[in-house]
């Protein structure tokens, strides 16, 4: 199945979609709507479209979303692209401290500095896993962990994320 580009008028929609359901990835729209990276989220048995991010000749960024709250979170084990992913990334933010708007601004402006950027978003139970693969590949690798030990909390805790 090839990748489909957003137009800027989904774009915008998700943008407003996201700022009240997960503003955290709001960041990243906003990137992508202003034409300042190419931005690209994929699924567990999902190809990247690198060939298409390289046209762009923008600074691209690539979210892995694995911090599930029904458990179904599988660590890089689970991940077809992944092979794709570590000869392709320049940097890996391992996140696995929840949405929070700053780190994705963050994550933006390393991206314009680094230019192959790989996000992934993890619970606490395979952020180390994420951070051996990427290391074990010779991709520099930013961990974020959360201040309470633990993500996601689960709902007798708190907030599910």
């Amino acid at each position: 199945m090839n990748p489909r580009s957003l137009t800027k008028a989904e774009i915008a929609d998700a943008i407003a979609r996201c700022s009240l359901a997960s503003p955290h990835t709001v960041p990243l729209l906003e990137a992508a709507y202003h034409g300042v990276i190419t931005l690209a989220g994929l699924g567990r048995d999902r190809m990247p479209p690198l060939k298409q991010m390289e046209r762009s000749r923008l600074p691209a960024l690539i979210v892995l979303g694995d911090d599930c709250a029904d458990g179904t979170d599988t660590g890089p084990a689970g991940w077809a692209a992944l092979p794709r992913l570590l000869r392709w990334a320049r940097l890996a933010v391992v996140h696995g401290a929840g949405g929070r708007v700053q780190d994705y601004r963050e994550a933006v402006l390393t991206c314009l500095q680094v230019r192959k950027l790989v996000l992934v978003e993890c619970g606490t139970a395979h952020l180390w896993a994420w951070h051996q693969a990427f290391a074990q590949a010779g991709v520099p690798t930013v961990n974020l962990v959360p201040s309470d030990g633990v993500h996601p909390v689960s709902s007798s805790r708190g907030t599910v994320h």
